[in-house]
């Protein structure tokens, strides 16, 4: 999704216990002409997993940001917030 200058895009994401019942929903706003978003599903199944796995369930997500033209200099924006 794209704001009004066509220059933002939005990745929508949840946090918290789906079990609990307490996710919440956040929202991460970059430029999509520096960067590309890529979300990575983490199975944990490790025994060093069990307690993450109690409050997160089966699997967690990781967002990757992988900038689309290095330069030896640069400034980036990334805004998290509460949808």
């Amino acid at each position: 999704m794209y704001d009004d200058k066509g220059t933002t895009y939005q990745l929508l994401g949840r946090y918290g216990s789906k079990r609990l019942g307490n996710g919440k929903v956040f929202v991460v706003k970059y430029d999509p002409k520096q960067m590309q978003a890529k979300v990575e599903k983490i199975k944990l199944e490790d025994e060093e997993d069990l307690r993450v796995q109690t409050n997160w369930g089966d699997n967690i997500h990781r967002i990757n940001f992988e900038v689309i033209t290095p330069k030896l200099k640069d400034t980036f924006m990334l805004e998290v917030k509460k949808k």
